[in-house]
């Protein structure tokens, strides 16, 4: 088991959505499309990798479980200063929300593993 999980944004409250829009174009993880006019919050689905210093136990619980295995991605619902509340629902574990705050979270990235992964090293 490591230490991050893939979560992708996924919103019912359009208030929320561009308040983590906000906060990740404050940070510095902004996208071309979260400037335009006539964006659709709701409709944003992108993926970002949660990195923690310590994975919280109700997510090592889950991937123990392999709630990860067919569920590959977890839902974010929300991102702000305090940290990030996740949103999980499957027919064998039901439905939750798990809040982890900020002083747990080490990075936010948006480099999947299969990029790194094919990345040559090489220099060739």
């Amino acid at each position: 088991m490591n230490e991050s999980i893939e979560g992708r944004l996924s919103f019912v409250d359009e208030t929320r959505a561009e308040e983590t829009i906000r906060y990740l174009q404050n940070i510095g993880l902004d996208r071309d499309k979260y400037r335009e006019d006539d964006v659709n919050y709701l409709r944003l689905d992108d993926i970002f990798i949660i990195e923690f210093k310590e994975k919280p136990f109700i997510l090592k619980t889950l991937e123990y479980r392999e709630f990860f295995k067919n569920e590959n991605i977890i839902d974010i619902n929300y991102i702000n200063k305090y940290g990030i509340s996740f949103y999980i629902a499957s027919k064998d574990v039901g439905d939750g929300n798990i809040f982890v705050p900020m002083n747990n979270i080490s990075c936010i990235h948006t480099i999947q593993k299969n990029q790194v992964n094919d990345y040559d090293c090489s220099g060739k």
